[in-house]
């Protein structure tokens, strides 16, 4: 558990020091996690908004600092699982991380999800029609997801590992992905943003998940395992977005330079 008292003084930072301060939100949270739950209050995308400075963000929030902090009095902050600092970690131990915690999640929960999303509306739906949109919505995001999990994990996650392993050759220097990995992790963030406008939708359609007077258990259960499906989708984007990807394109750059300078110190 994060101590309070240390959220509100970075709040209170962040709130008198938007103009002055130049580092981009992806910096912020590759540093401290935490932060991402300062994000979510203010409502900034920190995946989405990630190469901007803070204030180039639309911060329309900045100017409510009470509403803000007392929206900290009403949540818990946590660290992800573990208290390891991911930043640190090398890259072929961070996409093992990421594929047999956040991947293996997903593909777990994502039946249980939709199972009981169609349980919900076909007993629900008469008095909330917005059900079978929501439905219908939560089908189309699980299925693009795990089309998206398939694709890190079959092309991009196993050419980052190669890239590791050939800068260890001596000859790593006529190396090169060709813009492989740089184009993936582009498609990678541009599917990112898409889902997260589909969890702000599910958002809309359950009132923020608010239970309507109605609800029985299994829609209860249904809005529970949203909540906690989507904090772990944050942490998963996260991770790569703003530590997995910004390291693999920087190793790549590397061995790409190294390799143009071979070529032309051979002619």
């Amino acid at each position: 558990m994060i101590d309070q008292r240390k959220i509100k003084n970075e709040l209170k930072y962040l709130l008198m020091n938007t103009i002055q301060l130049p580092e981009t939100v992806s910096a912020i949270v590759s540093k401290d996690y935490y932060k991402t739950e300062v994000f979510k209050i203010l409502g900034i995308d920190f995946w989405s908004s990630g190469d901007k400075p803070l204030n180039e963000v639309s911060l329309d929030g900045w100017m409510i600092a009470e509403k803000l902090m007392a929206a900290l009095e009403q949540i818990t902050i946590r660290k992800p699982t573990s208290s390891r600092e991911f930043n640190d970690w090398d890259l072929d131990s961070l996409i093992d991380y990421i594929i047999n915690t956040h991947h293996q999640y997903a593909k777990t929960n994502a039946v249980i999800i939709h199972d009981l999303a169609q349980k919900v509306a076909n007993n629900h739906n008469e008095k909330h029609p917005e059900l079978i949109k929501l439905t219908t919505a939560i089908f189309l995001f699980l299925h693009d997801l795990l089309n998206h999990m398939k694709k890190e994990e079959q092309i991009l996650f196993p050419n980052i590992k190669q890239l590791v392993k050939n800068k260890s050759y001596k000859e790593r220097g006529m190396y090169t992905t060709f813009g492989l990995i740089k184009e993936s992790v582009r498609r990678m963030q541009k599917a990112h943003q898409a889902m997260s406008k589909d969890l702000k939708l599910f958002h809309e359609l359950t009132n923020d998940y608010k239970l309507p007077e109605s609800s029985g258990s299994s829609y209860k259960y249904l809005c529970e395992k949203m909540k906690e499906f989507e904090a772990d989708f944050l942490v998963h984007v996260y991770l790569e977005n703003n530590i997995l990807f910004p390291k693999a394109l920087a190793e790549d750059e590397e061995l790409d330079e190294n390799a143009l300078a071979n070529l032309n110190c051979e002619k």
